[in-house]
């Protein structure tokens, strides 16, 4: 997939159960078709509640043929990440306009 326009999902703060419905909501595909980009940059916590609904939104984006990576802001996400094994199902990046470059010209 290449050329339109990123759909940037930004998720901050403690991203944990008591938020559920909200981190459900915000990650939701729009009706674009480019990729899509979570950004976690501004998360200081991630739970399970994230990881399934990360999933979730992976299984739909792979539905409608729409890539999605992730963008992360700190160690300790990346590491929420990668103990949960996300680095399987998504591109996960450190620097933003990296992750936008690969998202628009089909490299994720």
């Amino acid at each position: 997939m290449s050329g339109g326009s990123v759909q940037v999902i930004r998720l901050a703060g403690e991203l944990d159960a008591t938020r559920r419905e909200e981190i459900a909501r915000a990650l939701t595909l729009d009706l674009g078709r480019g990729g899509v980009l979570v950004d976690l940059s501004g998360a200081e916590y991630a739970d399970s509640t994230v990881i399934a609904e990360l999933v979730r939104l992976r299984r739909d984006a792979d539905h409608v043929g729409r890539s999605v990576a992730l963008l992360t802001g700190s160690p300790r996400i990346a590491r929420i990440l990668a103990y949960a094994g996300l680095g399987e199902a998504f591109r996960i990046f450190e620097d933003r306009g990296t992750a936008l470059t690969a998202l628009t010209t089909g490299t994720v």
